[in-house]
């Protein structure tokens, strides 16, 4: 089990899918003890169960439980803001990236007329050092090269 200030995550790992459930609900029904006594309540809705595999996925998982409620079985859930998916690729949370990102370069377009246009030189430098990891005081056009980014400037002169 890992515990974090107002959230907990609980595992097993294994092969035996019906013992790891048994366990798993065994440990669930001590959870559940321990929040009664300390007058703790569990947000049941907020739970789920994944099964992380790269076999097939049965089309039948042994169910778990909570206070005798069924925990609801997911393929996707965000942990300590990553996106997991059953097989553990990166293609759901670099999607979710993506379409934030891209609601955020809408905003800069929006604002790009009352924005001064150094301002938005700044912010796409310093996204760039971040992502790169490279000194400040490094040059703007060979980190850009490198990360393949147009200029925030050129973006705006061939859309205008």
């Amino acid at each position: 089990m890992k515990l974090f200030a107002d959230d907990a995550s609980l595992y097993r790992k294994g092969t035996d899918l019906q013992q790891m459930a048994s366990d798993l609900n065994n440990d669930l029904v001590m959870i559940d003890k321990w929040s009664q006594h300390w007058k703790l309540s569990l947000n049941i809705l907020k739970c789920g169960t994944m099964l992380f595999t790269v076999k097939p996925v049965p089309a039948v998982l042994p169910r778990l439980y909570i206070a005798n409620n069924p925990v609801r079985q997911t393929t996707v859930h965000k942990h300590l803001g990553l996106l997991l998916t059953v097989r553990l690729d990166w293609t759901t949370h670099i999607d979710n990236i993506l379409l934030r990102i891209n609601k955020l370069i809408g905003l800069l377009k929006l604002h790009s007329r009352v924005v001064n246009r150094q301002a938005l030189d700044s912010a796409q430098y310093r996204a760039a050092l971040a992502v790169t990891g490279a000194m400040c005081g490094s040059s703007s056009e060979s980190i850009l090269s490198d990360l393949g980014w147009s200029c925030i400037r050129d973006i705006f002169k061939q859309r205008n």
